[in-house]
C-alpha cells in the first residue's frame, strides 16, 4: 500500500486491523494521503482514516457461506442431504430423512453422523471422512445406514468440504437411497451363482451318463 501512496498521494481500500486488546479482527474501510508541509510543499506525513466495517464484513461473510451451502444444496439430484461441523455432527438434515430414515431432522441435529452407519462399514466412512475435512476434498461412496426401525438401508454418497469465511471447514453430504438397486443386483448375482450350479451339475449329469454308457458296453463285453 505504501508505494502506491507515495507514488499517488493517496490510497483507498480495506485493511483488517487487530484490535490492541481483544487481539480480535477488525475490518476498516480506509484512506490514506499523504500530508504536505504548507511552507516547502514537502510530504511530512501520512494520515489515515478509518471506519470499522466489521459488522457489515461478518454479514456478507455468513451470506456467502449461505449461498455456498444452498448452491450445493441445490445442484443435486439425490434424496437426503445433511450437514456436518469439523466434528462431524449434524448441523442441518433435511425434512426426507424421516421418510427414507425414519429421523426427523431434529432428532439428529447434533448428533455425530457416524452413529447411523452400520459398524461394519464404519471405519472405512471414518476416513474418508477425516482425509475430506483434512484436504478440503469430495468423496464418493455407498454404506449402510440405521433405519429406525432397526433395519439397514444403502446410501449411494457424495462429500464436499469447504471452508467457511471463519475459517471452519464444513461438510455437505448429499445420499440417495439405493437399497432396491443393491439388493437387484444381490438377487441377480444368487441367480447367476445357482445357474452356474445348475450348469455344473448337468454338466455333470452328462458326463456320469457317458461313463455308464461305456461301462455297460465293458459289461456286455465280459458277459459275451
Amino acid at each position: 500500500i505504501m508505494p502506491a501512496v507515495h507514488r499517488h498521494k493517496a490510497w483507498t481500500g480495506e485493511l483488517v486491523l487487530q484490535h490492541f486488546k481483544t487481539q480480535n479482527r477488525v475490518d476498516a474501510l480506509t484512506s490514506m494521503f499523504v500530508v504536505d508541509d504548507r511552507l516547502s510543499q514537502k510530504p511530512v506525513a501520512i494520515a489515515m482514516i478509518c471506519r470499522d466495517i466489521s459488522d457489515r464484513r461478518q454479514m456478507e461473510r455468513a451470506l456467502l457461506e449461505s449461498e455456498e451451502r444452498y448452491r450445493m444444496l441445490a445442484d443435486n439430484p439425490y434424496e437426503l442431504i445433511a450437514e456436518l461441523d469439523e466434528n462431524a455432527h449434524f448441523i442441518f438434515a433435511s425434512p426426507n430423512f424421516e421418510a427414507i430414515l425414519g429421523y426427523s431432522p431434529e432428532q439428529l441435529l447434533g448428533s455425530p453422523g457416524i452413529d447411523i452407519i452400520h459398524p461394519e462399514d464404519r471405519e472405512a466412512v471414518r476416513r474418508g471422512l477425516t482425509s475430506a475435512f483434512a484436504n478440503l476434498a469430495t468423496r464418493h461412496g455407498s454404506y449402510r445406514a440405521l433405519h429406525r426401525d432397526g433395519s439397514y438401508r444403502w446410501l449411494e454418497t457424495t462429500m464436499h468440504t469447504y471452508r467457511t469465511p471463519n475459517s471452519k471447514v464444513m461438510a455437505v453430504i448429499i445420499s440417495r437411497d439405493i437399497t432396491e438397486r443393491v439388493e437387484s443386483n444381490e438377487a441377480l448375482r444368487q441367480t447367476e451363482q445357482k445357474l452356474q450350479q445348475s450348469q455344473k451339475m448337468e454338466a455333470i449329469g452328462r458326463m456320469a451318463g457317458g461313463i455308464a454308457h461305456d461301462f455297460n458296453n465293458l459289461l456286455t463285453a465280459i458277459t459275451g
